[in-house]
């Protein structure tokens, strides 16, 4: 319950910060850490902590949700129109890359802490393998070992 409590209010300061002194962010963050919101389901990381960040990608999905149904809602209402209606739609489409790019950056970043390592090479002797290497020693006639040993 306190890590719960914890993230809500990490939540509740993200809000703030997207819509600063409004009612918004506590509604939101009430409404979307209800008990039964499929939305914020803690992520355990391989160092031990919370993914928050995954938290933020999801928030920033509901925003570009948001933005867009605001932006097709008002692209469609008579009473916006002329340059007031183009302001506002370039203000809601610059907002919407800058939510995407960043939605997108997060999960790009949680794509890469859980990536599978990289396989590691081990340089390989000419020959192959060192039982090959050794194949092809004792497979040569014995003169022609003792020749080659200086």
């Amino acid at each position: 319950m306190l890590g719960r409590v914890a993230r809500r209010e990490d939540i509740r300061a993200m809000l703030d910060a997207i819509y600063p002194r409004t009612p918004v962010a506590d509604f939101m963050a009430d409404v979307l850490m209800a008990e039964d919101s499929p939305f914020f389901t803690p992520v355990r990381m391989p160092e031990g902590g919370w993914g928050h960040f995954i938290t933020v990608a999801k928030l920033a999905a509901i925003e570009i949700l948001i933005t867009e149904t605001t932006l097709a809602r008002w692209q469609t209402a008579p009473e916006h129109h002329g340059d007031a209606r183009e302001v506002a739609t370039a203000r809601l489409w610059s907002r919407l890359c800058k939510v995407r790019a960043r939605a997108d950056d997060m999960v790009r970043d949680y794509n890469l802490l859980h990536a599978p390592p990289p396989p590691t090479v081990v340089p390989l002797h000419r020959h192959g393998t060192r039982a090959a290497l050794f194949r092809a020693w004792s497979a040569k006639p014995t003169a022609e070992r003792r020749a080659a040993v200086p």
